[in-house]
């Protein structure tokens, strides 16, 4: 298609062929188009794909078309992009394709982004995400499109000394101006998953799998009363929620700022025997920002001491956001200990806790620190 971005076309018959030979060694996927193809199950979706841009990707790739599909893609990493299956796939117009090998750090994410951006649509209908860069750059897209619409600020490279993540923030912050609503409009997208869903309920009888993926779904879109009615739907069908399906509808909560009720279904996790892991703790973390958020330190404060309790290592989220919850009422004292505890926890300071501990001090008149 004219808008791939390959290294050298010239490769795309020598990658023909090894498509024509990886088919014989695929029979699911050839059987696939055989039984599904007359009845185009996926025409008018548009379907984009961040994964490993070899010639088994490209027979997958050549099947999401053949089953009606518009597909656009993408690798997942800086060396898994074979050449010669990138030209042939792009040469063939199955799908738009960006990727080469050997593709620096900014390369890399700006063709995640151009794989995303869809033409005449605001974002893909299913995605398949090796990895998860493409689900992260939709989640601070957003995050950051939302300080910019409150105040006019954008990300800064400088803040961070992850050099992946400098690329990350300074895309976010090329690519924001022009388009100040990109990343909240493509994440979205979460009706269709909900429809497809309860579509899908008349016929099958969904498990937690599914009901976890229409919770994500639900999640990025902040639809929080959507995943509150899922999470009834699962008892009510005898499915037991799990760790995954709690965070997502806590997620989805923190996302709409309505943190009374994350905070109602973090304290309902024990009653569902949910054992705490790292999905919990971010949970906590998430609960704590949404305590800082709305003011209520006490909150933050012993959302924090739970994760120490559980035997789990707070992170400089949730070390800052305890001690910017601490700064609203003026609490320097607290705040400041907190600080002290960075070293400690062999954790770093950065500009947000210093920031936090600065301003508690300011209010409580505290200038000596």
């Amino acid at each position: 298609m004219a808008d791939s971005k390959v290294k050298d076309m010239g490769l795309a018959e020598f990658g023909r062929k090894e498509l024509t030979l990886a088919e014989h060694e695929m029979p699911g996927l050839m059987a696939a188009r055989k039984d599904f193809g007359p009845s185009q199950p996926f025409k008018g979706m548009n379907i984009n794909g961040s994964l490993h841009m070899t010639i088994q990707t490209g027979v997958l790739i050549e099947t999401l078309a053949a089953l009606g599909a518009k597909v656009r893609w993408c690798s997942c990493n800086i060396y898994s992009t074979k050449d010669h299956a990138a030209a042939a796939i792009a040469k063939a117009g199955t799908s738009t394709v960006f990727g080469w090998k050997g593709k620096t750090l900014p390369e890399y994410w700006w063709c995640t982004e151009q794989m995303m951006t869809v033409p005449g649509a605001d974002g893909c209908d299913q995605l398949v995400d090796d990895g998860g860069d493409a689900t992260l750059l939709i989640h601070k897209g957003k995050e950051f499109e939302e300080k910019f619409a409150k105040d006019g600020s954008l990300p800064d490279p400088s803040s961070t000394t992850n050099a992946e993540f400098k690329c990350i923030l300074q895309l976010l912050k090329d690519s924001i101006p022009a388009d100040k609503t990109k990343y909240t409009r493509m994440g979205g997208q979460w009706q269709l998953p909900l429809e497809l869903f309860e579509r899908a309920q008349q016929t099958i009888s969904p498990d937690v799998v599914l009901f976890g993926a229409v919770l994500g779904a639900c999640e990025v879109g902040a639809q929080w009363q959507s995943t509150i009615r899922l999470l009834q739907a699962m008892q009510t069908t005898s499915i037991s929620p799990s760790n995954i399906s709690y965070k997502a509808a806590i997620g989805a909560c923190g996302r709409a700022e309505n943190w009374q009720v994350a905070v109602h279904l973090f304290r309902e996790m024990p009653r569902a025997a949910i054992n705490p892991n790292v999905i919990i703790d971010y949970i906590r973390i998430n609960g704590i920002t949404a305590a800082e958020k709305a003011g209520v330190w006490p909150l933050a404060l012993a959302l924090f001491h739970e994760i120490n309790a559980v035997h789990l290592q707070p992170n400089i989220i949730s070390y800052s956001a305890t001690i910017s919850a601490l700064a609203r009422p003026g609490h320097w004292q607290l705040a400041l200990h907190f600080s002290a505890d960075l070293k400690r926890a062999q954790l770093s300071p950065n500009v947000y806790s210093y920031a936090a501990a600065i301003n508690a001090c300011e209010k409580g008149a505290e200038w000596q620190y």
